[in-house]
């Protein structure tokens, strides 16, 4: 293993869903990290600057943006590295489901759909874009499922017709 260099500039940490952690390290390689040394346990090159990374759970891949104008599709093995061209410079991806939400560095958001490669424009006119938060897994914000707001409502429901019963005597 060959220990972080922490001026490798990483532009990009992403988890699967086995809590492998992954980095886009330097100006053409994405690792895979031990999450508790931060050294790292091995690399893939792309031909051009890697920028922003995240895993999606539905495919199993991660997504990288790309300073060429499109975003790599990569194995969690990093064993391969497939380009997608979408003549935009993506700086910053997210992953949920099928689609992918790309940053277009400095200008606008876009939502690409992996199932037709359909790019639509979500958020034109973002001066200074750059990044974007993971919308799933690990490192997202976690958000309660319906059934949690129905059970949080029951509950309030309760509460609320034993109280009126405990008052009413």
């Amino acid at each position: 293993m060959t220990t972080f260099n922490v001026g490798t500039r990483p532009d990009g940490l992403a988890y699967d869903n086995a809590g492998h952690l992954f980095a886009v390290l330097g100006l053409n390689e994405v690792a895979e990290l031990d999450p508790t040394t931060m050294a790292v346990i091995k690399t893939i090159s792309t031909p051009s600057a890697p920028d922003g990374l995240t895993f999606d759970s539905t495919t199993g891949m991660l997504y990288v943006g790309s300073d060429d104008g499109g975003f790599y599709t990569v194995d969690t093995n990093l064993t391969s590295a497939t380009f997608t061209n979408i003549g935009a410079v993506v700086d910053g991806v997210a992953a949920n489901g099928n689609l992918l939400y790309l940053v277009v560095r400095g200008t606008d958001a876009l939502q690409y759909n992996l199932t037709t490669n359909a790019i639509t424009e979500t958020s034109p006119g973002i001066g200074g874009a750059d990044d974007i938060a993971p919308l799933s897994g690990l490192g997202s914000q976690a958000v309660p499922e319906p059934g949690s707001f129905a059970a949080i409502g029951m509950l309030g429901f309760g509460l609320l017709a034993g109280l009126r019963r405990r008052f009413a005597r």
